[in-house]
């Protein structure tokens, strides 16, 4: 197998070696399935699961909800919401699996004609029906 050697300033080695070790560890990670979903909507508190209902609702009919939209929807700040996703995305990465929820930009056109960028907040069908189930057990 080749290898490349890649020059690291020694201030940097260790967050060099930490970012490799997630790489490979989150590549070699499991798939979310019914119980490791219930497990977190059990062990997560109730801002995190309307944000992980409300996600769900909108990814199985199609839909796409920008965080403004799941602020007002869960009763919280956008500041609130960021820290609910990268809750919950924390605690997907500690557990090797994938994001829980994504968070790409999208270009929005405003009336006067200008661009911007809003956030969006999405979940994979198969988590959404994982979520799905374990709300409805709870």
């Amino acid at each position: 197998m080749p290898f490349v050697m890649v020059p690291v300033p020694e201030e940097h080695v260790l967050a060099v070696m930490q970012f490799i070790t997630r790489a490979v560890a989150r590549a070699s990670g499991q798939p979310w399935d019914e119980d490791s979903i219930a497990e977190v909507w059990n062990d997560v508190d109730e801002p995190c699961r309307a944000m992980l209902a409300h996600l769900a609702r909108a990814s199985l009919v199609g839909d796409e909800l920008d965080a403004e939209e799941v602020a007002r929807r869960i009763g919280a700040s956008i500041r609130e919401t960021a820290a609910i996703v990268n809750e919950l995305n924390t605690i997907a990465r500690d557990a090797y699996r994938p994001n829980l929820i994504t968070a790409p930009v999208a270009a929005e056109q405003l009336p006067d004609g200008t661009a911007t960028e809003k956030r969006m907040l999405r979940m994979s069908s198969d988590i959404a029906g994982f979520v799905q189930g374990a709300a409805q057990v709870s």
